[in-house]
């Protein structure tokens, strides 16, 4: 059985990661590299703390924190054949664990492995850990202010445990109190609210932010679908249960 999921993952991983890739590589690696453009311009970035009673155009702009140059800038790739490379490589692993957790999740949970139920076992991926931690922390450019990283740790993940809860909840128990709970578990998260940073600074314009924010959604969407279905399928071939 474990063999029967590695293959199936890493297969999946394989075409799933190579085809995201690629689709990043046209839509969000032209707003990254845009938005790098702004980070490291020489214009000044402002955030505006505006003091109690004032309203925002009363604030004093103030230089946002480690912007005056970086002594130690850390390694990155560069633009180019090595980034795309490192860009892919990173997806596909990324698509081959996600395969693997939702297979190892699936059999645990006693729910038969097709096509079909995977992919819905991936569309309640693609709502736990992308779409409901987006509400609070929305994808974000470089160069964007950001509360303590801990804290957007420790609130994404109870995020996605909580939302993962409550959609097993919806899904395999009858309307009752278990109901209840998974409403309970949908909105607490919410109610509590993600980190917020003391003040909000960007030297990217907000309609680029929008439509990356927005890209990186329906591109997640797409990487939890194809992986899902994939996963099934080759679940299916090596099981040899077949594929529905």
């Amino acid at each position: 059985m474990f063999r029967t999921i590695l293959f199936s993952s890493v297969l999946a991983g394989l075409i799933a990661g190579l085809a995201v890739a690629a689709i990043q590589h046209f839509v969000t690696v032209p707003l990254i590299l845009e938005a790098e453009t702004y980070e490291t311009s020489g214009d000044t970035a402002f955030r505006f703390a505006p003091p109690d009673g004032a309203t925002i155009t009363d604030a004093a702009p103030i230089p946002v924190h480690g912007e005056a140059g970086h002594a130690a800038a850390a390694w990155s790739p560069t633009d180019g054949l090595e980034r795309t490379f490192y860009s892919a490589l990173t997806m596909v692993l990324m698509t081959i664990g996600f395969a693997m957790a939702l297979l190892g999740l699936m059999i645990a949970a006693g729910v038969p492995i097709t096509v079909r139920a995977a992919t819905l076992w991936a569309i309640g991926g693609f709502a736990a850990v992308s779409l409901a931690p987006a509400l609070g922390l929305p994808p974000e450019l470089p160069g964007s202010s950001a509360a303590d990283v801990t804290a957007r740790q420790i609130w994404w993940a109870c995020t996605v445990l909580a939302t993962a809860g409550a959609l097993y909840l919806l899904a395999y128990r009858p309307p009752s109190i278990w109901w209840a709970a998974a409403g309970v578990l949908l909105v607490a998260p919410h109610v509590v609210g993600a980190p917020r940073p003391e003040s909000y600074a960007s030297r990217v314009p907000a309609e680029i932010a929008g439509h990356f924010s927005a890209a990186v959604l329906v591109i997640a969407a797409v990487t939890w679908v194809l992986t899902g279905a994939l996963a099934g399928w080759f679940h299916g071939r090596f099981a040899g249960g077949g594929n529905r």
